[in-house]
């Protein structure tokens, strides 16, 4: 090939290029604070540079991933999209920013985002986002403090996963996806995502994978004002297509006024294993058709805010909490308890 076709990508910002991409037939070209994109027959020599963004631009060359004609990548302040050749307004990680803005004193708890790694997992439409935390006195360069950030394209909601170790890197192949980790003085290993239909998916070798979610600070809109928090009511759906569920226990714990340190009451429900009754749809009720009425109710007490921490252990189910209901009363206005 000819090197007297090439082209100065100019950005006022500086810089090196950080990574290529491509977004529908645009050829997207990353700095750190900047993304341009080609368009065009660079064959013929007929193509033109345009301006994505002179401030937004790629921080790692492995977070560049192609979801259909979009291409999303990460930047300093989260996850964005490129569609069509063009920057959309919002980041795709916009609900979960926050997470990007933390700042650690800690060395091992500073996420290294020069070294993410992203993937597109096909089969389940899912976006894995992995982002590692380092420190010199492990084994494996990045540290069991990693997280994967996981976008739902189906639910549009984030999660995150954990002790999994993607720093050697992440493919999609053959409707499977695997991943390698990158260890200091052992060999590395080459893993894949088990994803047989069974029971044994949801293990990591002999033990169970517990989920957790936590809300964020309830207060009504009114932090101001005291309530009391009389009773709650958990649900979960069935994610894959069975019909047995074995046994499994919810913890809920709530915290009161912005102390998430400080748990105020810890229940408990625990569901045996009775066989094949549990197809049941988005929204009903946990225990059901058995367990009518899974409310819990919680520890007297007043607060101007709520939060509520959810852990599910399972023993080999698709099983993922998907709400909750709790009923509030003002403590003093015993008029407006309805």
């Amino acid at each position: 090939p000819s090197d007297d076709n090439d082209e100065t990508i100019f950005s006022e910002r500086g810089g090196p290029i950080r990574g290529l991409g491509k977004s529908a037939s645009t050829l997207i070209v990353f700095g750190k604070n900047f993304c341009k994109g080609i368009e065009g027959d660079l064959i013929t020599d007929q193509y033109r540079v345009v301006d994505i963004s002179n401030h937004i631009g790629c921080v790692a060359s492995g977070s560049i991933v192609s979801v259909d004609n979009s291409l999303a990548f990460l930047s300093e302040t989260g996850i964005h999209v490129i569609t069509n050749g063009i920057l959309e307004n919002t980041t795709l990680s916009a609900e979960i920013d926050p997470y990007f803005k933390i700042k650690e004193t800690e060395d091992s708890r500073v996420l290294k985002l020069r070294r993410a790694v992203a993937v597109n997992y096909i089969k389940k439409n899912l976006l894995l986002m992995f982002i590692p935390r380092e420190a010199t006195s492990v084994n494996n360069y990045s540290t069991k403090d990693s997280d994967v950030l996981v976008y739902s394209y189906e639910r549009k909601r984030w999660l995150k996963w954990q002790k999994i170790d993607m720093t050697g890197g992440a493919i999609y192949f053959d409707d499977a996806l695997w991943f390698m980790d990158r260890r200091m003085i052992s060999d590395r290993k080459l893993w894949k995502l088990q994803d047989s239909g069974f029971g044994q998916d949801y293990y990591d070798h002999v033990h169970n994978i517990a989920s957790f979610y936590r809300s964020g600070w309830e207060s009504f809109g009114e932090p101001g004002v005291s309530k009391k928090a009389l009773w709650i009511k958990p649900y979960t759906v069935l994610v894959d297509d069975v019909d047995h569920l074995a046994s499994f226990t919810m913890t809920i714990t709530t915290f009161l006024d912005y102390m998430d340190w400080w748990s105020h009451s810890v229940l408990s429900v625990t569901r045996t294993d009775v066989g094949r009754v549990w197809n049941f749809p988005w929204g009903k009720p946990f225990g059901a058709p058995l367990e009518v009425s899974p409310k819990r109710k919680l520890r007297s007490g007043k607060c101007r805010a709520l939060q509520t921490l959810f852990e599910i252990t399972i023993s080999g189910n698709p099983l993922v909490f998907s709400g909750w209901e709790t009923f509030y009363t003002l403590p003093f206005r015993a008029e407006l308890k309805e």
